[in-house]
């Protein structure tokens, strides 16, 4: 977040904020818009981990709904300013062009090469920030499909080293992803996982009021919210593109 900060504090010293730089505002039309978050979506992966921390997290069932909304309302703020800070230093139509946005937005506009350094390196921890936040978070998640009875119990192991075998279990998986060979489609797979589960959490709560279940946190906007979400997360699977729907399918027959 400090590096993000930075980043948007240089942009209104070195960046040129004028209608010129924002204008056209969708290039791409909205078409573009769910092709770019559709791409970008992975962003979001890490807000539903927050939920499996609930069992560890005094007064959970509380906590841990506020704790997802608050780190989801600061994060928009920050994903707006960068966006138009980028915009600012450098043209849009040069990043399409570009693997690291930016590093070449802050060589662009002729900002500090220390900005550029301080931002690279941030980009590096919060990779492997991220990573180490969804090994914590997928073992958890099978932790308690063992305790559920939906996986063998072997991985839940004894009381006393019941995480080690879930993080074994995800780090192999992760480690084994590396070998498909391309990026892309790990990235595809990944985004089409997360926009479905996003698509469950939407139907299970429905399914959850009708059967009467509650608990200290309800979900707000009932049941308009969630059928918006629901529709939304099928509209960005759809952009995923057919590559992405191949993976998806495939990776959930291969679960069930």
């Amino acid at each position: 977040m400090g590096g993000l900060v930075a980043f948007i504090i240089a942009s209104f010293f070195y960046g040129w904020w004028k209608t010129v730089s924002f204008t056209p505002l969708l290039p791409g039309g909205y078409t573009g818009i769910i092709e770019g978050e559709s791409l970008a979506f992975f962003a979001y992966s890490g807000f539903n981990t927050i939920a499996t921390l609930t069992p560890e997290v005094e007064d959970g069932q509380r906590n841990v709904p506020r704790a997802i909304m608050i780190s989801l309302l600061i994060s928009t703020v920050l994903y707006i300013l960068v966006v138009a800070g980028m915009l600012a230093m450098m043209p849009w139509n040069l990043y399409g062009i570009t693997a690291n946005p930016l590093s070449n937005a802050i060589q662009y506009s002729h900002a500090p090469p220390l900005l550029n350094v301080l931002v690279s390196g941030v980009a590096i921890i919060a990779t492997l920030t991220v990573t180490m936040s969804l090994v914590v978070a997928g073992s958890r998640t099978i932790l308690q499909m063992a305790e559920d009875g939906m996986l063998t119990p072997w991985v839940a192991g004894r009381p006393a080293d019941s995480l080690r075998r879930g993080v074994v279990i995800i780090g192999a998986l992760a480690v084994c992803s590396l070998f498909i060979g391309k990026l892309k489609f790990i990235a595809l797979a990944s985004n089409f996982g997360v926009v479905f589960s996003y698509s469950l959490t939407g139907l299970a709560v429905v399914i959850l009021r009708r059967r009467g279940v509650g608990g200290k946190f309800e979900s707000p906007f009932y049941p308009a919210l969630q059928v918006v979400s629901v529709a939304l997360s099928f509209v960005v699977m759809a952009a995923l593109g057919e590559q992405a729907l191949y993976l998806g399918i495939l990776m959930i027959l291969s679960v069930l």
